[in-house]
């Protein structure tokens, strides 16, 4: 018997529907603004996975987009990467979120490996697993397998200008100028 599905009260979901927003602005004002949606939610609803994987992945960026420093931000996300994970085993986001901490701090690579694995077998037709996993296999030199993630990712997204983008850098990393220029 499959487990029932979480059901946040409205107030959560909506909290979380302003995070998803926010997040996808990827400025530092914006990604602000997500956290604290996002911890909102958490506050309204403490079971709800989602919106801590939603809360991980805005500090996986936030070391980026934002003064935060990643001695704060990866430790931050990597708790609520496990708290979203511990309550939905299943969540995609949760994973993605635990690999990319598992990659870039913890410095982790079968970890990481096995986290975005996870996370793409749960949501295959999720267009964030793709590109990070692309992006973490080309800081190893798989530039093959960054190559195909990318051509997935594309083909779950054609118009998006960031998987344009990491593409011709990783042909330019891979010794494919070329190519990369014509990406």
């Amino acid at each position: 018997v499959p487990a029932a599905v979480h059901q946040p009260p409205d107030a959560a979901r909506v909290l979380y529907e302003a995070g998803m927003r926010d997040w996808a602005a990827r400025t530092p004002d914006s990604l602000t603004r997500a956290v604290a949606e996002f911890t909102a939610a958490t506050k309204r609803d403490p079971a709800y996975a989602a919106a801590y994987a939603g809360l991980a992945n805005c500090y996986n960026l936030m070391r980026e987009y934002t003064q935060m420093p990643a001695s704060e931000a990866y430790p931050l996300a990597l708790a609520a990467a496990r708290k979203a994970i511990a309550l939905d085993p299943s969540l995609a986001a949760a994973h993605s979120a635990h690999a990319f901490v598992a990659a870039y701090w913890l410095w982790d690579a079968q970890l990481a490996t096995r986290e975005f694995r996870t996370a793409i077998a749960l949501d295959p037709s999720s267009a964030l697993n793709h590109p990070w996993f692309a992006t973490f296999l080309s800081v190893r030199g798989d530039y093959a397998g960054s190559l195909a993630e990318l051509d997935k990712a594309a083909a779950l997204e054609p118009d998006s200008r960031a998987i344009r983008a990491d593409r011709g850098i990783i042909l330019y990393e891979a010794g494919r100028k070329d190519e990369a220029i014509a990406d």
